[in-house]
């Protein structure tokens, strides 16, 4: 929940919406299996998230996809960590995630001609490594909504990024998943609490147009 007054804090018109990781590498077609590093009922979002989409668009919102590219045989990815066996014996196929060349339709959900992309993230954080704030800090923008993969993980990283940077950030429920449910509502609640808001997408998309039909008075 936002109050009026933090309302006030959002300019309408410098606002942005970050598309994190929605590929097949994460959301395989019909069977998770299909997918390197599975998000489970991760497809179950797409809905929301395209109709948030298409919402964004009709006001001018720019929007912003994040994808993970690795280079060839994971060269720059291959931090201990990831190569862990507590990593592999859950996503044993994790080295071929979105490994260059990316076939062009690895999206889920794709990019429309006056959207962005962000084709050099590799690691959580979309911000990580990537020239994500140089297009932001260009676009003008000082609010960002995260939607996409994994709630826990890649955004509940890229939202302690965006607000370290000063941005004000917004999450959307309906348009952010992950495999575990309780998992997800830990992530909202700790960036509810510490990086931002989190809404639903038509609860956002009101207050945009609330708020520039107050301004444009």
């Amino acid at each position: 929940m936002i109050t009026e007054r933090d309302k006030r804090l959002v300019d309408p018109h410098r606002i942005a919406v970050l598309v994190i990781d929605m590929h097949k590498g994460h959301l395989g077609e019909d069977d998770p299996r299909d997918a390197i590093c599975p998000t489970l009922m991760g497809r179950t979002i797409v809905p929301a998230l395209e109709s948030f989409l298409r919402g964004a668009r009709a006001l001018s919102i720019p929007v912003i996809f994040a994808r993970f590219t690795a280079r060839r045989a994971f060269v720059d990815c291959t931090m201990k960590f990831w190569c862990s066996e507590k990593v592999l014996s859950g996503a044993p196929r994790f080295h071929e995630l979105n490994v260059e060349p990316v076939p062009e339709d690895w999206y889920v959900i794709h990019p429309q001609p006056e959207d962005y992309t962000v084709t050099s993230k590799k690691r959580y954080s979309a911000f990580y490594g990537t020239d994500l704030e140089i297009l932001l800090r260009r676009l003008g923008t000082e609010t960002v909504v995260l939607t996409g993969i994994d709630t826990d993980v890649c955004v509940l990283s890229t939202g302690w990024d965006a607000v370290n940077r000063d941005l004000l950030t917004f999450i959307l429920r309906d348009c952010t998943h992950c495999s575990d449910e309780g998992d997800k509502e830990a992530a909202l609640r700790i960036m509810d609490r510490w990086v931002g808001w989190v809404m639903d997408s038509g609860e956002f998309l009101g207050m945009v147009r609330e708020l520039r039909a107050e301004r444009a008075q």
